[in-house]
């Protein structure tokens, strides 16, 4: 499976925790907020990490390379706030505008499925999986995203 399906299902992923810890209207679940957050952490690190460090290594110019670097900043900023419904929200807007930055023709996956050679992201994904591990690099399913929710909570 090539990166961009990987984080496009990740984004998929996302949406429907996220969509779920707020279900009850008035209240987060907080179980699922908290897979949520794990997943969320793991993503931007691979965008991070693997895609805007390939394009950089490649000499690729991407004009919404600052854009996504302070979408994540402020991703991170609400995640570690207190999970209230204002914050959830607050943090559900701000992703939902980022998806779009990341998916669209122009967006980071396009980008680097583009302009970059397989093996260049091969090269980086490797070495990211190589310092943090396999079990950070692709948590695909809610059950996934629960057993790394759970193990955190230890």
């Amino acid at each position: 499976m090539d990166i961009q399906t990987v984080l496009e299902s990740q984004h998929r992923l996302l949406d429907a925790l996220l969509l779920e810890a707020v279900r009850e209207g008035s209240t987060v679940d907080e179980e699922v907020y908290l897979a949520f957050r794990e997943v969320l952490a793991r993503h931007i690190a691979i965008e991070e990490k693997v895609l805007l460090q390939a394009l950089r290594e490649a000499g690729v110019i991407f004009s919404q390379a600052e854009r996504i670097h302070q979408d994540h900043r402020a991703l991170g900023q609400l995640m570690a706030a207190e999970p209230t419904m204002a914050n959830v929200t607050a943090l559900a807007m701000l992703f939902h505008e980022h998806e779009a930055v990341e998916e669209s023709e122009i967006g980071l996956f396009a980008t680097c499925a583009q302009l970059l050679d397989p093996e260049i992201l091969e090269k980086s994904r490797s070495e990211y999986v190589a310092t943090a591990g396999d079990a950070a690099w692709t948590p695909s399913t809610r059950e996934q995203a629960f057993k790394l929710a759970a193990g955190r909570k230890r």
